[in-house]
């Protein structure tokens, strides 16, 4: 019997050192295959990009249970994370909504497992804006009100433990604003104003603190553009010409501040588009058409440095329809017929990559009526 006893613990070390040894091989491999996304991301490869996160979610997903720390742990959330980002880059939000949700139910036992420890109910916060983003694209705006809504009850309640934290007071700002977004595409034009003053007036108190940070400098820009949206569904020009204003100042200071930057020139693209805008609204045709094509300028060759991002080519085709629609309003049939084509072209290949995506499938009808 003791020889016995002493060959069972024997058997039992070794079991346990393979199963250790299993278990720091996978979340090697899973680690070699992210490293692998990263360099494919950088490269616009998202197919490739996609590919190895799959497999390294996948493989984080076969020891979850086993995940030796926190670090572990995290690194899960954040590859969960970066496939759901990468998937709606490539116009997939069926692979993005798979993500998003994985992501927020491991993160919810993490948060109930570790209750004292904030940095799960942060991370938490964050995966069902992505929830909610996802289900905005697709479509299903009460849903996506009701996982904005959630995150911001758990956003709420972390700021009220830590009243001076500038990181919890800009979740709940940004958690604010796509609630605005959210009661907009309702027609809900007053809960959508409500709902992005208060995001303003957290963004404006953490500009106010650090007038330099230029994550603060593009937050109030971004409010103030939505707020000009709310304005203008609701007739109020001159309340809607200042909010526009504020924003394209803003933008331009950046791009002037860093030329290259992509995403500070999409967001001059969009102050240049809420510019035309507002010119259509005065009846100052010319001036809408001159704004428009500035900001088609910039976001072809944006879509040109990225040929793969389905987003960018999104936006080009947005502006197309409205130049398009300037082009009908002066009685250039031929050049408004020739832009919403290209509006049209670039909308059914969107829709061939993802026919769930309500949102390109409104840009494809608007594109068959014009």
């Amino acid at each position: 019997r003791a020889l016995l006893t002493e060959a069972a613990e024997i058997d039992s070390q070794a079991r346990s050192a393979i199963k250790n040894s299993f278990i720091s091989r996978t979340l090697s491999e899973a680690s070699t295959h992210v490293l692998n996304a990263n360099a494919a991301r950088t490269d616009l490869r998202y197919d490739l990009a996609i590919g190895d996160l799959t497999k390294a979610v996948e493989l984080f997903a076969e020891v979850e249970a086993q995940l030796p720390d926190r670090q572990a742990r995290l690194d899960y959330a954040v590859a969960l994370q970066d496939l759901g980002d990468l998937y709606m880059v490539a116009g997939n939000t069926y692979g993005a909504l798979g993500a998003a949700m994985t992501r927020v139910e491991f993160l919810k036992a993490q948060a109930k497992a570790e209750p004292m420890d904030l940095g799960w109910t942060r991370e938490l916060i964050w995966a069902l804006n992505s929830v909610g983003s996802v289900l905005q694209q697709q479509g299903y705006l009460k849903e996506a009100e009701e996982a904005f809504m959630n995150a911001f009850e758990f956003s709420q309640w972390q700021s009220d433990r830590n009243p001076d934290d500038p990181d919890l007071q800009r979740d709940r700002e940004v958690i604010r604003n796509k609630l605005g977004e959210v009661r907009f595409a309702l027609a809900d034009y007053p809960g959508a104003l409500s709902a992005y003053q208060e995001s303003l007036v957290i963004a404006q108190k953490l500009l106010d603190s650090d007038p330099t940070r230029i994550t603060y400098m593009r937050d109030v820009s971004y409010t103030q553009e939505r707020i000009g949206d709310v304005y203008v569904a609701m007739g109020d020009r001159q309340s809607a010409r200042a909010a526009f204003d504020v924003a394209m100042r803003i933008s331009q200071q950046l791009v002037d501040e860093f030329p290259t930057d992509q995403e500070f020139r999409r967001d001059l693209s969009v102050a240049y588009e809420r510019l035309g805008d507002m010119m259509i609204a005065e009846n100052d045709l010319d001036s809408a058409l001159a704004s428009y094509l500035e900001a088609l300028n910039i976001r072809e060759d944006l879509a040109k440095l990225d040929p793969t991002n389905r987003m960018r080519q999104r936006d080009s085709s947005v502006t197309y329809e409205r130049i398009g629609d300037i082009y009908a309003a002066m009685g250039d049939v031929g050049s408004a017929l020739m832009s919403h084509q290209q509006a049209l072209d670039l909308r059914e290949k969107l829709v061939a990559l993802d026919p769930g995506s309500a949102q390109w499938a409104r840009d494809l009808s608007v594109s068959y009526e014009r």
